[in-house]
Protein backbone atom coordinates (compact mmCIF):
# COMPACT_ATOMS: atom_id res chain seq x y z
CA UNK A 1 0.00 0.00 0.00
CA UNK A 2 2.95 2.19 1.08
CA UNK A 3 4.48 1.63 -2.57
CA UNK A 4 1.61 1.92 -4.38
CA UNK A 5 0.74 5.56 -2.52
CA UNK A 6 4.07 6.44 -3.12
CA UNK A 7 3.92 5.55 -7.12
CA UNK A 8 0.66 7.69 -7.63
CA UNK A 9 2.06 10.55 -5.86
CA UNK A 10 5.08 10.61 -8.03
CA UNK A 11 2.88 10.29 -11.15
CA UNK A 12 0.21 12.72 -10.33
CA UNK A 13 3.06 15.55 -8.55
CA UNK A 14 5.90 14.87 -10.43
CA UNK A 15 7.92 14.08 -7.28
CA UNK A 16 8.29 11.91 -3.80
CA UNK A 17 8.65 14.74 -1.77
CA UNK A 18 5.81 16.11 0.41
CA UNK A 19 5.37 19.60 -1.09
CA UNK A 20 3.31 20.77 1.82
CA UNK A 21 5.68 20.42 4.63
CA UNK A 22 6.15 23.29 6.38
CA UNK A 23 3.26 25.06 4.42
CA UNK A 24 -0.14 26.26 6.31
CA UNK A 25 -3.40 25.89 4.82
CA UNK A 26 -4.72 23.74 1.83
CA UNK A 27 -2.78 21.16 0.28
CA UNK A 28 -0.48 21.53 -2.69
CA UNK A 29 -2.11 19.95 -5.96
CA UNK A 30 -2.06 22.27 -9.05
CA UNK A 31 1.33 23.39 -8.52
CA UNK A 32 3.14 20.18 -10.13
CA UNK A 33 5.71 20.03 -12.43
CA UNK A 34 3.48 18.32 -15.08
CA UNK A 35 0.97 21.81 -14.96
CA UNK A 36 4.33 24.22 -14.98
CA UNK A 37 5.32 22.23 -17.99
CA UNK A 38 2.24 22.54 -20.02
CA UNK A 39 1.91 26.59 -18.51
CA UNK A 40 5.44 27.36 -20.05
CA UNK A 41 4.65 25.11 -23.52
CA UNK A 42 1.58 27.17 -23.76
CA UNK A 43 2.80 30.60 -22.81
CA UNK A 44 5.91 29.93 -25.35
CA UNK A 45 3.66 29.13 -28.17
CA UNK A 46 1.95 32.25 -27.58
CA UNK A 47 2.72 35.02 -25.00
CA UNK A 48 0.50 37.19 -25.99
CA UNK A 49 -3.08 36.81 -24.44
CA UNK A 50 -5.01 38.75 -21.79
CA UNK A 51 -5.47 37.35 -18.05
CA UNK A 52 -9.19 36.61 -18.91
CA UNK A 53 -7.71 34.40 -21.97
CA UNK A 54 -5.31 32.37 -19.63
CA UNK A 55 -7.76 31.85 -16.53
CA UNK A 56 -10.57 30.87 -19.37
CA UNK A 57 -7.83 27.88 -20.90
CA UNK A 58 -6.38 27.17 -17.65
CA UNK A 59 -9.39 26.83 -16.12
CA UNK A 60 -8.50 22.97 -15.12
CA UNK A 61 -5.45 24.95 -12.51
CA UNK A 62 -7.61 27.65 -11.10
CA UNK A 63 -6.81 29.35 -9.13
CA UNK A 64 -3.14 28.46 -9.37
CA UNK A 65 -1.91 29.34 -12.53
CA UNK A 66 -0.83 33.27 -11.32
CA UNK A 67 1.50 31.13 -8.83
CA UNK A 68 2.70 28.58 -11.36
CA UNK A 69 3.40 31.84 -14.10
CA UNK A 70 4.91 34.54 -11.46
CA UNK A 71 6.24 31.92 -8.50
CA UNK A 72 7.20 28.82 -10.47
CA UNK A 73 8.14 30.17 -14.04
CA UNK A 74 9.25 33.41 -12.48
CA UNK A 75 7.67 34.97 -15.79
CA UNK A 76 6.39 38.19 -15.94
CA UNK A 77 3.96 40.18 -18.52
CA UNK A 78 5.59 42.75 -20.21
CA UNK A 79 3.08 45.55 -21.64
CA UNK A 80 3.75 48.31 -23.71
CA UNK A 81 2.69 51.63 -22.95
CA UNK A 82 1.52 53.87 -25.93
CA UNK A 83 2.13 57.79 -24.49
CA UNK A 84 1.26 59.41 -27.76
CA UNK A 85 -1.36 59.25 -30.34
CA UNK A 86 -1.49 61.11 -33.49
CA UNK A 87 -4.63 62.64 -34.51
CA UNK A 88 -6.20 62.98 -38.01
CA UNK A 89 -4.99 66.88 -38.39
CA UNK A 90 -1.81 66.73 -36.21
CA UNK A 91 0.86 66.28 -39.18
CA UNK A 92 -0.49 69.45 -41.19
CA UNK A 93 -0.92 71.46 -38.06
CA UNK A 94 2.68 70.43 -37.11
CA UNK A 95 3.90 71.18 -40.99
CA UNK A 96 2.22 74.99 -40.45
CA UNK A 97 4.39 75.18 -37.38
CA UNK A 98 7.77 73.89 -38.54
CA UNK A 99 7.15 76.81 -41.52
CA UNK A 100 6.56 79.30 -39.74
CA UNK A 101 9.32 78.81 -37.44
CA UNK A 102 11.82 77.75 -39.58
CA UNK A 103 10.56 81.30 -41.51
CA UNK A 104 11.74 83.03 -38.47
CA UNK A 105 14.64 81.13 -37.41
CA UNK A 106 17.10 81.26 -40.64
CA UNK A 107 19.54 77.88 -40.58
CA UNK A 108 17.09 76.25 -38.23
CA UNK A 109 17.97 72.71 -39.81
CA UNK A 110 21.53 72.82 -39.35
CA UNK A 111 21.62 74.00 -35.54
CA UNK A 112 19.00 71.48 -34.53
CA UNK A 113 19.62 68.47 -32.05
CA UNK A 114 16.91 65.65 -32.32
CA UNK A 115 17.15 63.40 -29.62
CA UNK A 116 15.42 60.06 -28.18
CA UNK A 117 15.71 56.87 -26.16
CA UNK A 118 13.90 53.48 -27.22
CA UNK A 119 13.69 50.14 -25.86
CA UNK A 120 15.30 46.65 -27.96
CA UNK A 121 14.42 43.91 -26.94
CA UNK A 122 15.85 40.08 -28.15
CA UNK A 123 12.84 38.18 -27.47
CA UNK A 124 9.79 40.11 -27.31
CA UNK A 125 7.12 41.21 -30.01
CA UNK A 126 4.97 44.93 -29.96
CA UNK A 127 1.93 44.33 -28.23
CA UNK A 128 -1.20 46.26 -27.91
CA UNK A 129 -2.48 47.77 -24.77
CA UNK A 130 -4.49 44.88 -23.84
CA UNK A 131 -2.19 42.37 -24.73
CA UNK A 132 0.86 40.70 -22.42
CA UNK A 133 3.97 39.35 -23.42
CA UNK A 134 5.08 36.75 -20.84
CA UNK A 135 8.89 36.39 -20.59
CA UNK A 136 11.30 35.68 -17.84
CA UNK A 137 12.62 38.19 -15.51
CA UNK A 138 15.33 39.63 -16.77
CA UNK A 139 14.33 39.97 -20.56
CA UNK A 140 17.32 40.75 -23.07
CA UNK A 141 16.52 44.30 -23.67
CA UNK A 142 17.95 47.66 -23.16
CA UNK A 143 17.37 50.76 -24.08
CA UNK A 144 19.39 52.59 -25.92
CA UNK A 145 19.49 57.09 -26.53
CA UNK A 146 21.21 59.18 -29.24
CA UNK A 147 21.20 62.40 -30.88
CA UNK A 148 21.34 63.11 -34.56
CA UNK A 149 22.15 66.24 -36.52
CA UNK A 150 21.23 67.20 -40.10
CA UNK A 151 25.13 66.98 -40.78
CA UNK A 152 25.08 63.27 -39.83
CA UNK A 153 26.37 63.62 -36.38
CA UNK A 154 25.71 60.71 -33.68
CA UNK A 155 25.33 61.90 -30.21
CA UNK A 156 25.88 58.72 -27.98
CA UNK A 157 24.84 55.84 -28.31
CA UNK A 158 24.08 55.26 -24.93
CA UNK A 159 22.94 52.03 -23.40
CA UNK A 160 20.27 51.90 -20.38
CA UNK A 161 19.96 48.22 -18.81
CA UNK A 162 17.08 49.76 -17.02
CA UNK A 163 14.30 52.21 -17.45
CA UNK A 164 15.87 55.54 -17.79
CA UNK A 165 15.19 58.33 -15.55
CA UNK A 166 15.86 62.10 -14.78
CA UNK A 167 18.99 61.33 -12.70
CA UNK A 168 20.61 59.31 -15.84
CA UNK A 169 19.36 61.15 -18.42
CA UNK A 170 20.94 64.41 -16.52
CA UNK A 171 24.43 61.82 -16.58
CA UNK A 172 24.42 61.17 -20.23
CA UNK A 173 23.87 64.34 -21.60
CA UNK A 174 26.26 66.44 -18.67
CA UNK A 175 29.18 63.98 -18.85
CA UNK A 176 29.46 62.08 -22.06
CA UNK A 177 26.88 64.93 -24.78
CA UNK A 178 28.01 68.49 -23.07
CA UNK A 179 31.75 67.40 -21.91
CA UNK A 180 32.28 64.62 -24.13
CA UNK A 181 30.11 65.41 -27.86
CA UNK A 182 30.62 69.21 -27.55
CA UNK A 183 33.92 69.84 -27.27
CA UNK A 184 33.31 73.53 -28.59
CA UNK A 185 31.11 75.58 -26.33
CA UNK A 186 30.48 78.31 -29.47
CA UNK A 187 29.26 75.72 -31.32
CA UNK A 188 26.67 74.33 -28.52
CA UNK A 189 25.57 77.70 -28.09
CA UNK A 190 23.65 78.12 -31.27
CA UNK A 191 22.28 74.89 -31.42
CA UNK A 192 18.74 73.65 -30.47
CA UNK A 193 17.60 70.87 -28.17
CA UNK A 194 15.33 68.92 -29.34
CA UNK A 195 13.25 66.10 -26.81
CA UNK A 196 9.88 65.24 -25.41
CA UNK A 197 7.91 65.19 -22.95
CA UNK A 198 9.05 61.99 -21.39
CA UNK A 199 8.92 62.66 -17.36
CA UNK A 200 12.41 61.97 -17.35
CA UNK A 201 13.22 64.80 -19.97
CA UNK A 202 11.24 67.69 -18.17
CA UNK A 203 11.89 67.38 -14.61
CA UNK A 204 13.45 70.51 -12.76
CA UNK A 205 17.11 69.65 -12.46
CA UNK A 206 17.00 68.63 -16.65
CA UNK A 207 15.37 71.56 -17.48
CA UNK A 208 17.55 73.46 -15.36
CA UNK A 209 20.54 72.43 -16.76
CA UNK A 210 19.67 72.27 -20.55
CA UNK A 211 18.64 76.05 -19.78
CA UNK A 212 22.09 77.15 -18.75
CA UNK A 213 23.60 74.84 -21.77
CA UNK A 214 21.43 75.82 -24.21
CA UNK A 215 20.37 79.46 -23.51
CA UNK A 216 16.97 80.35 -25.62
CA UNK A 217 17.10 77.34 -27.26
Amino acid sequence: AAIKRTSDKFLTEGTCLDLNKGRSGRMRTGRTMENSDLVRQSLEENGQRSTNLLEDEWSWIKPMHVQIVKIDLKFHPYVLIRRQELKEGDPAQRLVFCNRFVDTNPGFHDQLIVSDEAVFSLNSEVNSRKVVKYAEYGAEQVMVWAGLTRAGAVLGLHFVEWNLDSREYLRIIRYHVIQRDFRETNNRRVMWWQQDGAPCHISNATMRYLRRQFPGK
